[in-house]
């Protein structure tokens, strides 16, 4: 197995940060971008990208080493990849207006890319969803990234979101862990920066799988206090991957949220 070290970020154009899932839709309205969680990338949003492309445009972010950036160097500095989601997306959307979707991972790269575009005051998101994730005032110390092969793979298994099949491939794993394993390190060395409850004032609503081993619904409520605007909270069947289990219900509430935002900013 591959052996993991501190990767130094480099510096990589706005263009790679998306990528469109659209295929030959042209909706308009809202552009929605997901934020994938650890060892994710554009493709665990795919279904749920065919479900909604046709009602409004979707994207999402890839980040350095992942996906159709594999060439490049894996990067674990959590500050680096938020800002060059928000330059990515103020360039990309300019004018337009568009959501974030981020899971797990990609709720506080979310956040923190919401809060960068406030404070630079760069084109930034009109809504915030954030998924399966507790909020910064209540985030737990983790060392994940630092358990060995074998307590990895059980953690993986533990939490879902990756074939216990292909965990069974080692070829497989030696291609995938380092990966995951990177993002697992960016996210639990994350320390939300000071008065982070400050700067967002786009609407803010959570998803929650009713059966996630790891997001609490207290602890995601505390997304309230992140923003002044709205917030609210809607709950799915499933697990921490809620989103993969009933992919027509979530890409049914995603449209609906973002109807709902447009309505109440008319």
């Amino acid at each position: 197995m591959q052996t993991f070290c501190r990767l130094a970020p480099r510096r990589t154009s706005v263009n790679n940060w998306i990528v469109d899932l659209n295929q030959k839709e042209q909706a308009r309205g809202t552009a929605l971008v997901f934020v994938p969680h650890a060892g994710g990338g554009p493709n665990a949003f795919r279904s749920v990208a065919r479900e909604i492309r046709r009602k409004l445009p979707v994207y999402a972010i890839c980040y350095p080493g992942h996906e159709n950036r594999i060439s490049e160097p894996l990067v674990d500095d959590f500050s680096f990849v938020a800002e060059g989601i928000a330059k990515a997306a103020s360039a990309y959307f300019e004018d337009r207006p568009f959501a974030y979707f981020g899971h797990s991972m990609g709720a506080s790269l979310a956040h923190e890319a919401a809060r960068i575009a406030a404070l630079d005051k760069l084109h930034g998101p009109s809504h915030l969803i954030v998924s399966s994730r507790e909020a910064p005032s209540s985030i737990r110390e983790a060392h994940v990234h630092l358990y060995d092969d074998a307590e990895f793979r059980e953690e993986l298994l533990r939490v879902g979101g990756i074939s216990p099949e292909v965990l069974e491939i080692d070829e497989l794993c030696d291609i995938f862990l380092p990966i995951i394993r990177n993002d697992y390190k960016l996210i639990e060395e994350y320390v939300p920066t000071e008065n982070y409850e400050m700067g967002i004032d786009c609407p803010i609503t959570a998803f929650l799988g009713k059966d996630d081993p790891e997001a609490l619904e207290n602890e995601m409520r505390d997304w309230a206090n992140v923003t002044t605007g709205f917030f609210e909270m809607r709950h799915f069947q499933g697990g921490h991957f809620y989103f993969m289990d009933d992919v027509s219900q979530v890409a049914t509430a995603l449209v609906e949220t973002l109807h709902n935002n447009r309505q109440s900013s008319v």
